[in-house]
């Protein structure tokens, strides 16, 4: 008969490579395991997208929103300079911008800069939306001006007066009966 501390010594031998080959097995992953974690960080990834993609869209209307404000303000300075309201103004086309701007002294006999936008708001059709704010294309800044004198304006699509002088506007990309700006 072997002595009790070597059959001790040759049984926990075994129990430890046993259990090695247990701690082995399970520190890898199985690809069920990675596939699961994979499509996990796909899925989150999806909807942080979705989430990004809405607020690029707000704040786009909201620069589209203070950039209609500016053009307000510089047609309100305008008049503020000469008067009398920019005659023949329905939107911002490249007249309106040779003349917003001091480049020509039709409508502003001084030439008075009373806007300087940013060379995303500007081509040769005018003043216009940034590239990406319609699928389609650009589109210019539309206009109302109270040349009544009355203090009111009737936006489009509506059928009574609002008080105020001056409406620039644009057609919400995201609703055809709903409009972005300032009035």
């Amino acid at each position: 008969m072997k002595p009790l501390a070597t059959r001790h010594l040759f049984s926990s031998d075994s129990t430890l490579h046993a259990s090695c080959s247990r701690l082995r097995k399970s520190s890898a992953f199985t690809l069920i395991e990675l596939l699961v974690v994979i499509a996990i960080i796909a899925i989150l990834a999806g909807l942080s997208f979705a989430g990004v993609s809405g607020a690029l869209k707000t704040a786009r209307k909201a620069e589209v929103r203070a950039m209609a404000n500016q053009i307000k303000l510089a047609i309100t300075a305008y008049y503020a300079d000469y008067g009398v309201w920019p005659t023949n103004v329905s939107k911002t086309d490249a007249n309106f911008l040779g003349m917003i701007t001091g480049q020509s002294t039709t409508g502003n006999k001084r030439a008075i800069r009373f806007l300087e936008p940013a060379a995303k708001f500007t081509n040769s059709a005018g003043l216009v939306t940034p590239a990406k704010f319609y699928a389609a294309g650009q589109s210019n800044f539309m206009v109302i001006v109270d040349t009544n004198y009355a203090g009111k304006i009737r936006l489009p699509g509506q059928s009574t007066d609002t008080a105020g002088s001056v409406a620039v506007y644009v057609t919400d990309p995201d609703s055809s009966g709903k409009y972005i700006g300032t009035w």
